[in-house]
Formats: structure tokens, sequence, C-alpha cells
């Protein structure tokens, strides 16, 4: 019987590393700091010190060296303690071992840890969450900016209403995709309309429009 050699790809959050460590990282003057793991500490310690300094790097923009950067630290003042040395385990556990210290410290202050380091999600599908919570993050801060807008400049907006309604009193629009006319007040109420939908699928279908 022919030796049939079969290609399997490793996963490599799947590989047994000899020592690993849960370090912590405090600034020395304000004590803000962060607890991170690594199955390689002078690596860790140089990427460190990449990702805050590299503007180009997706790691610049991690809670932890944003705070530094707005208090006017550096890493380079940051003091490095080995909470717990750990051997001969893979590093999905070793993310298993640090998220349980990152949550005993999560209700401090200081603590600069804002993502999970392990939660049963590929790197890819953490990616994508954090992607979709960043979104989300955005949608409600311009929610919550243009409330605060209005109420600061209520008059002035209900005054631009006012004025752009009488501007337009009366106008009438034309719609060339239903071929129909309607006042300039109902435009809304006609682009949103289930009439104009379809006659919009329907103009896109006959001029190979696609979104």
């Amino acid at each position: 019987m022919e030796n049939i050699e079969i290609n399997q790809k490793i996963n490599k959050y799947d590989i047994i590393h000899p020592k690993c460590v849960i370090y912590k990282y405090t600034e020395l003057e304000t004590g803000i700091y962060y607890i991170g793991s690594t199955t390689n500490k002078k690596q860790r310690h140089s990427n460190h010190k990449s990702d805050f300094y590299n503007e180009n790097l997706p790691s610049y923009n991690k809670p932890f060296y944003v705070e530094l950067r707005r208090q006017n630290k550096n890493i380079n003042n940051c003091s490095y303690e080995i909470i717990k040395k750990y051997y001969d385990i893979s590093r999905k556990e070793l993310s298993k071992h640090e998220e349980e210290y990152i949550k005993l410290y999560k209700n401090d202050e200081l603590n600069c840890n804002k993502y999970s380091a392990y939660t049963g999600l590929t790197q890819l599908e953490q990616i994508k969450k954090r992607q979709l919570e960043k979104k989300e993050e955005i949608k409600e801060y311009n929610k919550k900016f243009m409330r605060e807008y209005y109420e600061l400049n209520k008059d002035k907006i209900l005054e631009q209403k006012r004025k752009k309604y009488e501007e337009n009193k009366g106008k009438k629009i034309e719609c060339h995709i239903c071929k129909c006319s309607f006042l300039y007040h109902n435009k809304h109420n006609h682009y949103y309309s289930q009439k104009h939908k379809k006659n919009f699928d329907l103009f896109k279908i006959k001029n190979n429009i696609i979104d």
C-alpha cells in the first residue's frame, strides 16, 4: 500500500509553545496600563514600540497607545511586569488566560484593554466584529452630534427650513422615471413610494445599471 501524504493546514493558535507569559505594561507617571500575552518577550517588546510609533500600522490606534499619546506619554516610559508564566500551552489557551486577567481588571479606569483577548472567534471574524462595532460607534456618535447641533442651532435651522419652504411653495418637480409631476414638498413621499421604487428597478434593468 502506498503511503499517502495528507497535507493539513496547521492553525498557528494550536501550536504548543514551551514558555509563555501574561504581562502588564504600566506608564510610570499616569499609572495607565495594558495587559497582554506573548510567546516571545523580546519580539513583543519590539512590536509594542513599532506599533506605538508607526502610523501606517493598524495597531497604531490601539486604545493603550492612543491614551499614551493623548497624555503626551511615551511607550519607553512604561514598566514591564510578568503577571504569570505558562509552559507548554497553545496560543489559544494563553489567550484564554489573558482574557481572565483582563476581566479581573475590567472595572479599573486605568485599564486600557478595550478588546477581548479570547472570544472563540477566528482572527478574521474578530476583525469583522470590531469593524461592525466601530461602525456602530461612529453611527451613535453622529446621532449624538446631530442632536446636540440641532439643540444649539434650533432657531437657525427652523428659520432655514421656513425660508426654503416659502421659496419652493407651489413649485412642481417632474420625475422622469415615473413620468409624473408632484409638488416640491411631496418629493420625499414620491421617491420612497412603491410606485417609484418599482419603476426605478425597471429603469435600471432596461439600462443595464448595476448597483
